[in-house]
């Protein structure tokens, strides 16, 4: 239920403003004077305040910054049976939502009320979108922080430090750590732990089950505890031998191939504040990242110790063959899943080297499609005091006469710059709808191309792909280069998309990164004999013919430390391999280089994909 407090030291208008609210369905409080006012206000919740200007302790003018200054400020609408247009003016720009004149009208009282309803539930919902934005923010800069700690070391212990210390700071908590399942004994243990007592911790050790921890490892369950002393779960164990005190803590497992490994904790906010559910969502995205990448460093190392012992049984090679066959088939299948991963995490390792970028581009269209609103609030501002001036002149119009009453609007339109309002309202929707439409495109393009490919191929067209992944990347080329295309007449082409996008990123990436200051990266596209043709160029400083025949080989790479995994241009190399295409590349140093792709057609370009989805369904 709403509730209204009225404001005003005259019992009459009181009573009159209860009786016309009261069947709204209101909550409705009452005082007197400013002073008592304010005390309701600093004990109960309050939506709406009814507010005298003219009262005999201090004025309605008088409080209402104070009201405005409150941690929760309700909604004001002022009231005086003295109609003034300076007051009116000084009211709204004091924070007052609207201006209501004594004796109340119903019909006027209560609509005033429920467009400030209207008005307050917009603003909330503004609050909370802005919110939300500012945690998507918050959860790329750590996927991008995060998937460069994955891709930069395949050592377990340096892996899960370096990304605990990033966790540690970007929640700023008291202390983070890791507890990886012991299969053998059923216990969590301590692998990693930063912060204060870590040392001590590492010496403890948690039954599954048993605990916060314990029961996030059993039941597979994230938890956000907001006072671990009120939770039931919660063991004193750990504390009791640490001395430390546990006060709020998020904890999320760590799963992969559908099994819990572990368990990550984050504990105590260090501003003493609380942890929320925005925390809890990234540290499970950040926990699903850390899974994969302790699934590779543990397979990397068990590929290791399995080329060990394959030195060592090589000296009675004859004897063992037999019986490690079967060992070797294994680790086959086991590389194959880690070539499959380091893929996806070359791609994932690429969007956060990106995510800063893209996330100044959704800033950008946000920033201005705030300030249009803000904008746009000021306007309709203005237009309501117009609105009041028209009613307050056609009062006076029946008095004194026409001219003078036409003159005194004159005056308000020209104070309040109406003609240039009235052709600026259009232009700041625009632009906020196209923003917006922006900020769409760019989302939808990253989470498209963020997904993992499947094996499933698709009819597509290669312009579109082409032209969302220039989405993606548009932060890393828009300072360096023109984009110049020089697109052809494709048929559709069935391909796997993802991993296209994924060859095409990479390669406008490089060809970003060669170019200097200013350049120009040329697009072009065609078909020929079955085969679709495309030519990315760039006027960049070109390879050296003596790196040109290792630069698709794994782990190459020309670039400085932490800026490249030398992954990139293996990867695309092989995905066009897995199309049964070519990817050739030409180069001249100071002037450039040219990427040439070619895939072959699956359908002819007169054909339709339906057209050969029928014909192949024939021949079966």
């Amino acid at each position: 239920m709403k509730t209204v407090l009225i404001i005003d030291d005259d019992l009459l208008i009181i009573d009159i403003a209860k009786d016309i609210l009261k069947d709204g369905g209101y909550n409705i409080l009452t005082a007197r004077c400013a002073k008592d006012g304010l005390n309701t206000l600093e004990k109960k919740p309050v939506d709406i305040v009814l507010l005298d200007i003219v009262m005999p302790d201090e004025s309605g003018l008088e409080i209402l910054p104070k009201i405005k200054a409150l941690a929760s400020p309700p909604v004001v609408i002022v009231m005086t049976g003295m109609a003034s247009l300076d007051s009116s003016i000084e009211a709204i720009r004091g924070g007052a939502y609207d201006y209501i004149v004594k004796p109340l009208q119903p019909e006027e009282l209560l609509c005033s009320i429920e467009k400030a309803f209207e008005h307050q539930n917009l603003f909330d919902k503004n609050v909370a979108l802005m919110s939300k934005l500012r945690g998507r923010v918050k959860e790329l800069e750590l996927f991008e922080k995060t998937s460069k700690a994955i891709s930069g070391t395949f050592v377990l212990d340096e892996l899960l430090e370096n990304i605990m210390g990033l966790t540690k700071d970007l929640f700023q908590a008291e202390t983070c750590s890791i507890l990886l399942l012991d299969d053998t004994t059923n216990e969590l243990v301590f692998t990693v732990a930063l912060g204060k007592k870590g040392e001590q911790v590492k010496e403890c050790r948690i039954k599954s089950g048993e605990g916060i921890a314990g029961w996030v490892a059993e039941k597979e369950e994230p938890l956000l505890i907001p006072d671990a002393n009120e939770d039931k779960r919660f063991c004193h164990d750990v504390d009791d031998k640490t001395g430390f005190v546990t006060k709020s803590l998020i904890a999320v497992p760590l799963s992969i191939k559908a099994k819990t490994i572990g368990v990550i904790e984050v504990i105590n906010k260090t501003n003493d504040g609380t942890f929320n559910e925005t925390d809890m969502n990234t540290l499970i995205t950040v926990a699903n990242q850390i899974a994969i990448a302790i699934d590779n460093a543990t397979m990397t190392a068990d590929l290791k110790r399995s080329n060990v012992r394959i030195e060592g049984y090589s000296k009675n090679l004859e004897m063992m063959v037999r019986e490690r066959t079967m060992e070797l088939e294994t680790a086959n299948m086991e590389l194959k899943e880690v070539h499959a991963q380091v893929v996806q995490t070359e791609k994932l390792s690429s969007i956060g080297y990106l995510a800063a970028g893209i996330a100044h581009e959704i800033n950008n269209p946000i920033g201005f499609v705030s300030s249009n609103i803000r904008t746009l609030g000021e306007y309709v501002e203005d237009i309501l005091c117009l609105l009041k001036g028209y009613e307050a002149v056609t009062h006076e119009a029946r008095i004194n006469g026409y001219p003078l009453a036409l003159n005194k609007i004159e005056k308000i339109k020209e104070s309040m710059q109406f003609d240039f309002v009235r052709e600026d309202i259009g232009k700041l929707i625009a632009e906020s709808k196209d923003g917006a439409d922006r900020v769409h495109q760019i989302v939808q393009d990253l989470k498209n191309f963020a997904r993992a490919d499947n094996a499933k191929r698709s009819f597509v067209d290669i312009h579109s792909s082409l032209d969302s992944t220039l989405n993606i990347v548009w932060n890393e080329l828009k300072y360096k280069a023109e984009i110049v295309k020089d697109y052809g007449d494709l048929p559709m082409v069935k391909c796997l998309p993802m991993k296209l996008n994924q060859v095409f990123m990479n390669i406008l990436i490089n060809a970003a990164q060669s170019i200097k200051e200013n350049g120009a990266i040329t697009i072009r596209t065609y078909a020929e004999r079955k085969m679709v043709i495309i030519k990315i160029s760039d006027t960049g400083e070109g390879i050296e013919e003596k790196t040109m025949n290792k630069i698709f080989d794994p782990f190459f790479t020309t670039k400085e430390p932490g800026k490249g995994t030398g992954l990139g241009l293996s990867v695309s190399y092989n995905i066009i391999k897995e199309h049964n295409g070519e990817i050739d590349v030409k180069s001249t140093i100071g002037k450039g280089t040219t990427f040439t792709i070619s895939i072959p057609v699956s359908v002819g370009a007169s054909e339709t994909p339906q057209a050969q989805d029928k014909d192949e369904a024939l021949a079966v």
